[in-house]
């Protein structure tokens, strides 16, 4: 199916069955298929997206943010491919939250000046806005601010992490076609997609699942403080990838809580290659139901 903003409209008035709802829903969608081939110069991929200019919370999609920023930045290590596997597969916030402590070096200060150390996680929202990220928010670290003091005074002083569901999908395109600043080495770029594979499945995600999971990282989490060489994530949800075909490439990154889910990613076809970055402000089962009743198989029938 052609993808056009009027079929984008339909089907996000449809799968939410409520118009008056569509404010609490950012999706993006960029058309890739003519950037399949790296090589070449191709013309210019096409965006279409519903609210995608609003800043939202992005939960775990920071993630990528903060991956792609130390991939650039930070040295090969064993230690650094331990924290990012591990916070790209499992999603683990321990290890992202080790990886924002490398990148701005606030480890040592945050309990004792919290104004300095936001000041020195200022690099997390520079390192973008130099790229034209300009409203991207990516200084508060994710889960656990019953025990990182300094988060807790950022989300309720200078507020929570935010982007918009235009940015991920141009943070996505920058991963899938690296031709442009800031590019990654291609043997980086190429782990980074490995960590982001993920299979499609005919399953749906139930939110009994998330809540089950929830509650068990909660309790890993709570038992085992910031243990980095415990993970509190074994699961990795795949939204987008809801009844795609078993042949269809798929790369994706989620984020979630109670009151909040998103995904984004990467799914490709043979020739049809899209970017997808979807926000829900509805509660958790609403949102669930939303991107169910959307499916994104249609962009590559």
């Amino acid at each position: 199916m052609e993808l056009s903003q009027e079929i984008l409209e339909r089907k996000v008035i449809s799968a939410l069955n409520d118009r008056a709802r569509v404010d609490k829903i950012s999706i993006s969608i960029l058309d890739l298929s003519n950037q399949i081939s790296r090589s070449v110069q191709k013309s210019k991929e096409r965006l279409v997206s519903i609210n995608g200019e609003i800043p939202r919370y992005p939960a775990s999609i920071i993630k990528l943010f903060w991956a792609y920023q130390a991939l650039y930045q930070l040295q090969n290590s064993n230690n650094l491919d331990f924290l990012l596997e591990h916070m790209l597969v499992n999603s683990s916030d321990a290890a992202g939250q080790e990886l924002v402590d490398l990148l701005t070096k606030t480890h040592e200060v945050e309990i004792h000046n919290f104004e300095y150390a936001y000041a020195q996680r200022a690099e997390l929202d520079n390192f973008w806005k130099a790229f034209g990220f300009r409203d991207l928010k990516a200084r508060h670290k994710t889960f656990l601010d019953n025990y990182l003091n300094l988060d807790a005074w950022i989300k309720e002083v200078k507020g929570p992490n935010t982007v918009t569901s235009n940015m991920v999908v141009n943070l996505w395109k920058q991963i899938w076609i690296n031709d442009s600043e800031p590019k990654l080495l291609e043997t980086k770029r190429v782990e980074f997609l490995k960590w982001l594979k993920r299979k499609p499945t005919k399953a749906p995600i139930l939110p009994s699942l998330f809540d089950s999971y929830c509650i068990n990282r909660d309790k890993k989490a709570i038992d085992m403080k910031l243990d980095i060489n415990n993970f509190d994530g074994d699961f990795q949800a795949s939204l987008i990838g809801f009844n795609l075909p078993k042949d269809c490439d798929l790369y994706t990154k989620s984020g979630w809580r109670d009151d909040f889910i998103c995904d984004s990613g990467i799914i490709r076809k043979n020739s049809k290659c899209y970017a997808i970055s979807v926000f829900s402000e509805l509660p958790l089962k609403d949102g669930l139901e939303f991107i169910r009743n959307f499916q994104f198989s249609f962009l590559i029938e």
